[in-house]
């Protein structure tokens, strides 16, 4: 009998084996630099040993500056084939600076994530700016999280740099969520 209980309650609390992540395998990304139980700020080789043994860490590199030939490691994380996030340490601390989610296994505690429209982010978040300068995209910034909501800036059919909050239109999907220190 005492072994059923044990398989039983292994089998229910599997799902949850990560704090923060819900009984759909989702991972809540919270607006206090945090994403599950990872903290932004924290050591990088502690958040490693945090996550589930089925995810798979590829290593690769940044630009340190934009036309520098200087780059830093960069931690790509995948479920099976599937690409859930990439970790970015600060160069000098080996702090957690960034997460750049890119699955929808990530979700705001709004309920927003990958591949929700412009739209949807604007029913659930106030947009403080629109930033278009830079290599990573068109960046949504809002007030109640710190980081930003990435759109691929060709799926926009005009001048993109001209895009700004009041301008932005609704149909355009987010690629991308970083949470940032």
């Amino acid at each position: 009998m005492r072994q059923k209980i044990i398989v039983i309650i292994g089998i229910i609390s599997f799902p949850l084996f990560l704090h923060g992540q819900n009984s759909e395998n989702i991972f809540l990304i919270e607006s206090d630099k945090k994403v599950s139980s990872w903290i932004v700020g924290e050591s990088v080789d502690n958040l490693m040993t945090k996550l589930p043994e089925n995810w798979r860490v590829e290593i690769d590199s940044l630009d340190m500056c934009e036309g520098c030939f200087d780059y830093y490691k960069v931690y790509n994380i995948f479920f099976q084939n599937e690409y859930l996030l990439k970790i970015e340490p600060d160069w000098e601390t080996r702090q957690l600076y960034r997460f750049w989610i890119g699955s929808k296994k990530f979700k705001t505690e709004k309920g927003f994530q990958i591949g929700m429209t412009v739209k949807r982010l604007k029913e659930l978040y106030t947009i403080e700016e629109v930033y278009t300068a830079g290599d990573i995209g068109i960046a949504v910034i809002v007030e109640e999280l710190n980081g930003s909501f990435i759109i691929n800036p060709y799926s926009y059919k005009g001048d993109f740099y001209k895009l700004t909050k009041e301008n932005l239109p609704d149909n355009l999907k987010i690629e991308e969520i970083i949470i940032v220190e």
